[in-house]
Order: C-alpha cells, then structure tokens, then sequence
C-alpha cells in the first residue's frame, strides 16, 4: 500500500502535504479499517518529510468514504470514489462521514494531521512554503478483490488565462461574434435543449468563447439543427428563449441575433475544398453567418479553420455546458395481470411466442419479419425502426445479435456469422442479403404462387400426390410397405410421423 501511494506521488510530481482530503477505501471491519488508516498516516509522514515543506502542519487532511452512501460498488467502487472526489471538488466540499460517531480504538490518528468527522467541510485553497495558491488535491485509496492496492492524486483544474482581460482581435469577448451550434434527435429535444442553455448561460458566468468551441466540437451533430450568431452573452440567451418558445426562426423576432434552423437528412461536407458553393469564400473571410446556415441544414463545417491565425475569433476552451436532454420515455417492460403463474406454463408460453416471432407468417417478406423480429426482441415499435437506419442507433448489440442470428437459422435455415451483421448493419441491407442467400421460392409463407409451395406443414401430404420413380432413397411410397425396405435412421420427423400415420390407416 505504501509503495502504491509513492508511486502514484512520485508520478504525479506532488507533494502530499498539499492533499486536504482522502477518500478511503473502507472495508467496514474492524481490524480492515485500522490497517488502512494507520497506513495512510504513517505513509503520508514518511512522504511528506522526503519533500519540500508543504502547509502549515496544523492544515487538517480530512477521511472520508463513500460506502456508507451507496455501500460496496464491488468492482466499480472505485470508479465511484472518483465520481465523488471530483463532485467535491467541483463544489469546493470536502464531504465528511456519515454517520460517524465515535472512532475505532485501533486507529490512531495522532502525530498526523488527519481528521475524521461527519459533518462537510468548505474546501479551502492551501499554499505552499512560498506563500503561492496551491491547486486543490485529494487522494483515493482502493483494494481490489486480487489483493490489489491503488492509489490516485486527484487535482483541481485551474484556469490560467485572465479571461476578464482576454482581447479578440482588438475586441473584448462580449463583443466578438460567435456560432453557437445545436442539434438534437428530434425537434422536441431541440427546443427542451435551446431552453436548458438559456437558463445555464444566464445563472453562469460563461465566455462566449469557451461556449462557442465547446458546442462545435464538443458535441455531436445531429439530424434536427439549429445554429445561432451572436456577440454577446445577452443576445445569446434571448436567442435561445424565443426559439424555444417559437420555433419560428427569424420570422418576426426583435432580437440581436440570427437564428438558423435546419434538417440534416442526408451527411454533407463542407470542406476546404469547396464542395459547396460559397464554401472558400465563406471560409476565407470568417462569414459566420454563412457557416452558421450551411451546419443548419446539414453540412459538417470544419470549425477549426474559423481560428485560424489572422481570423476575428479567438479559439476558446472546451468548458462544462449543459448535455443531451434525453427523453424521458418509460423503458420499463410491462408485464400482464393474466400472466401464468406456474413456471412450466409460463416457460411454454415463452416458447410459443419465440416460435411465433421466428417463423415467417404467411406472405410476410423478409424485411418485415426482420422488423417484427427485431420489435419484440428490443421491445421497441415498427415506427421506432427506419429502413435504413444503422441497428447499432436503436438498442442492438452483440448479445441481441447472436439472438438474431438464432432467429435467422430457425426462420431461413441460413447460417449467418457476425461478421454479417456488422456489414449489412440496417434492415434494408440485411434483408436484401438474406434474400439473396436464400432461395425465394424456399422462404416460408413467401406467397410464390406455386399451390404445392405454399401448403403449410398442417395440411400435409397427399399420397395420390407423390410420384415413387422420383422419392429419394430416404422417402416413402404410398401403399403397403416391407419394413426391410426402409431406413428409419434416414428419415425425417415429419416422415416418420406419416409413415406411422399411413401404417396405422393401414391396419
């Protein structure tokens, strides 16, 4: 444990007497918490007297764990300690323990400067031993099951740039023009997206810059679009407020902004090169405007050639900015009051509905089988899956696909390997390969017109029917029969259940 806490110091090139806060791994045992604590204080002095004097002696390192919030993550607990580490700093709190009462009487915490209590502490910034703001740092301790120990330095992100004094080409940012681009799924999530910018921009004191670069290459462009000019932080918000409410573009809006909107239905580039029109000369002379309608209506601009050197707009900082608003549709698979309650009943009826879904109904083609099939399995509508639209964008995955492919074989008959779904990955193209792997005239329930294909195995064979000079060795002729003649291991099921049949008719 002391050898993973002087590497990870080491590493990091960090004096541990700038640490304020551990969070600590937390076994909840007696004797497993003492090890652990004693360890981090004897391994914390040693540390400390190898380096240059840090804070002031007396400066508490508060202990903390997260187990008992959530109890043990297993083997994301680290991840979860992590995920707290940079919440508290994010918030400038060191989180105390909760619950904590009285200490083990196996921990000794004195000579160190560790402290233990339940209630949060303001996070203060420290200094080192010239007087000089130190960034605020943390420490995790963690075991893995294996008899593994890790240990983490976790430092605060500090802005070095004066961005009060930052000029834009002789102007300060409230008065240089940006693009600030937004796309969404849908226009539903687009305005509920619009709104939750406004609010964070006007609660928040944000750059327009570090705004600007963030929503262009931070976030991934989507079908519905809307692309908004502006210079200043004022004009943004109220941008995107009346958008939100109105949905109308500029049509009518007394604002100090232009608002683009757009559907990007099919992928364009809009390269150096010029591949559409305007595009150069757009670019060459930084026309925010033009590049602001182009991204709107569905072309992927190169934004890092607006911040080239002798351009108006100064590259900002990729910056935290309000995310995705997911929808908030219910996930959860409802079950029905009638559903049988004895296991073997409810296993049947599981399989009927498997048996059901995997077999082509009569006519059906093999797209919408494949739509069908892939509705039930991924509990989904038929208007929740397009044609042509990649399976990976609506819940498909490998498990899903070796399902499918169990699917295909009990359906066709086809054997499809992995490999195939990752090429033919939409069901249009999926669905085209199958049928041409497949004999369309051999597809069950395919409507070929021929009446002798299209009976279905219930109205089985008539006898009359069959012609003996062309039965392969392992099928029947009608009549008496020598059981000498006959092979049973080379016969089907359905064979054997009429040659059973046709004997007992016989008798």
């Amino acid at each position: 444990m002391k050898a993973a806490m002087a590497q990870a110091f080491r590493t990091a090139c960090v004096n541990p007497g700038t640490i304020s806060y551990i969070e600590a791994h937390g076994t909840a045992t007696p004797m497993g918490d003492a090890v652990e604590i004693n360890t981090l204080a004897s391994g914390f002095k040693e540390l400390s007297g190898k380096t240059k004097e840090g804070p002031d002696a007396q400066t508490p390192v508060y202990i903390s764990s997260l187990k008992p919030c959530i109890g043990h993550g297993e083997i994301v607990s680290g991840m979860a300690a992590l995920i707290k580490v940079v919440m508290a700093l994010k918030h400038k709190i060191i989180p105390g323990l909760p619950g904590f009462k009285t200490l083990n009487r196996n921990i000794s915490l004195s000579g160190s400067r560790f402290d233990i209590t339940a209630e949060n502490h303001p996070w203060d910034v420290l200094s080192d031993a010239d007087g000089r703001p130190v960034p605020r740092r943390a420490a995790i301790n963690s075991y893995g099951f294996g008899g593994v120990n890790a240990h983490a330095v976790i430092e605060e992100y500090v802005d070095k740039k004066a961005a009060a004094d930052k000029i834009t080409a002789g102007r300060t940012d409230a008065q240089a023009p940006h693009v600030f681009p937004l796309s969404a799924k849908s226009p539903e999530r687009l305005t509920v997206y619009a709104r939750n910018l406004a609010a964070f921009l006007a609660d928040n004191d944000v750059r327009l810059a570090d705004a600007a670069r963030t929503l262009q290459t931070g976030r991934q462009a989507m079908e519905y679009r809307m692309a908004l000019v502006a210079e200043n932080k004022d004009a943004l918000v109220e941008a995107l407020r009346t958008f939100a409410e109105s949905e109308a573009g500029n049509d009518g809006l007394d604002i100090d902004a232009l608002i683009f909107t757009g559907e990007a239905e099919q992928e364009n580039t809009l390269a150096s090169s010029g591949d559409a029109p305007g595009t150069d000369k757009a670019l060459a002379e930084k026309d925010l405007h033009k590049l602001a309608e182009y991204w709107a209506n569905g072309y992927e601009v190169p934004w890092s050639l607006l911040y080239e050197e002798g351009g108006n707009n100064t590259p900002g900082e990729r910056i935290s900015l309000p995310g995705y608003p997911f929808d908030t549709r219910r996930c959860w698979i409802e079950i029905a009051d009638d559903r049988p309650t004895d296991a073997s009943a409810g296993d049947a009826g599981q399989k009927k509905e498997a048996g059901a879904c995997a077999v082509p109904a009569p006519g059906e083609s093999v797209r919408d089988w494949l739509i069908r099939t892939l509705c039930r399995m991924l509990k989904l509508s038929q208007d929740e899956i397009g044609p042509d639209q990649p399976l990976g964008q609506i819940g498909f995955d490998s498990y899903s696909g070796m399902r499918l492919i169990n699917r295909i074989k009990d359906a066709y008959g086809l054997t499809v390997s992995p490999d195939v779904l990752l090429e033919y990955n939409t069901v249009a193209a999926l669905a085209a390969y199958l049928a041409k792997e497949a004999d369309a005239s051999q597809l069950p329930g395919n409507g070929s017109g021929d009446p002798d294909q299209d009976k279905t195995p219930d109205e089985g064979l008539n006898p009359d029917d069959i012609n003996p000079d062309e039965l392969s060795p392992g099928e029947l002729s009608p009549g008496e029969f020598n059981p000498e003649d006959v092979n049973l291991d080379e016969l089907s099921e359905s064979e054997l259940d009429q040659l059973l049949k046709q004997h007992l008719s016989d008798e």
